[in-house]
């Protein structure tokens, strides 16, 4: 135990000591003293938009939370067990690949891309990918489709760098707390809106609803579309919502 803990301390000895952080022992100082300077202000039009492409991420992540095991069961997951096992693989494998592509993400945004054009198009790459989850009749094209979007979806690691650029250690605390807000309102927003959208012609089969249980933006299914992809929906809007941001 003593051994794992050593580079760990480490690591918090060279942190409290880089020139690059306030030690602890300064931020305690600074905030007794009664002459701190004044936060600067922050480019609150540059936050809203790292933030709208962050939500992109956040929501292509958390959206299938409520919709991935009724996915899996139309794909022929019919047991309690494998439908459990097939839901959580599909909702592991983004962020899963994710952290394996964040390297990549960041050496494309500390380059010739920059974080700006390197954020536009990973939040409209993974837009596009999520929409077309929709359109997936199996579980194993589901889990390729769901692993390539984390490899595509660097928004997440090139925020927090697009953030620190455009902060100070006098505001970087209010800045990066928009994080919290951002991630409270994706987890909250996508799953709920994903639900609502699911089977907008009907019930699922597997469950003792009927076709009359259809959500009330739909009275009547006009197009043959939806009945043969039921969650076409619930992925489309997050790809349109990428493509308006």
């Amino acid at each position: 135990m003593e051994s794992a803990l050593v580079p760990i301390r480490g690591g918090w000895r060279h942190l409290s000591h880089s020139g690059s952080f306030v030690s602890f022992s300064g931020l305690r100082t600074s905030a007794r003293s009664p002459s701190r300077a004044r936060p600067d202000p922050l480019d609150w039009h540059a936050v809203l938009g790292i933030q709208a492409l962050s939500m992109i991420s956040i929501l292509s992540s958390t959206f299938v939370f409520s919709t991935a095991v009724f996915m899996v069961r139309t794909w022929g997951a019919v047991d309690d067990a494998r439908a459990a096992a097939h839901a959580g693989l599909m909702i592991a494998a983004k962020p899963g690949f994710s952290a394996l592509s964040s390297y990549a993400w960041g050496r494309l945004g500390d380059g010739r891309c920059g974080f700006r054009r390197s954020m536009l198009a990973s939040a409209l790459i993974t837009a596009a990918l999520t929409a077309a989850l929709g359109c997936v009749t199996s579980f194993p094209a589901a889990l390729v489709l769901r692993a390539t979007t984390g490899l595509c979806d660097g928004v997440m690691m090139l925020s927090k760098s697009a953030m620190a650029s455009i902060s100070n250690k006098t505001n970087a605390a209010k800045a990066f707390s928009t994080f919290g807000v951002t991630y409270g309102l994706g987890s909250s927003i996508g799953p709920t809106v994903a639900a609502l959208l699911a089977y907008p012609c009907g019930g699922d089969p597997n469950s003792s609803w009927t076709k009359s249980h259809s959500i009330p933006l739909i009275k009547k299914c006009q197009t043959q579309i939806l009945v043969e992809y039921p969650f076409l929906l619930s992925t489309a809007w997050v790809g349109m919502g990428g493509f308006l941001l």
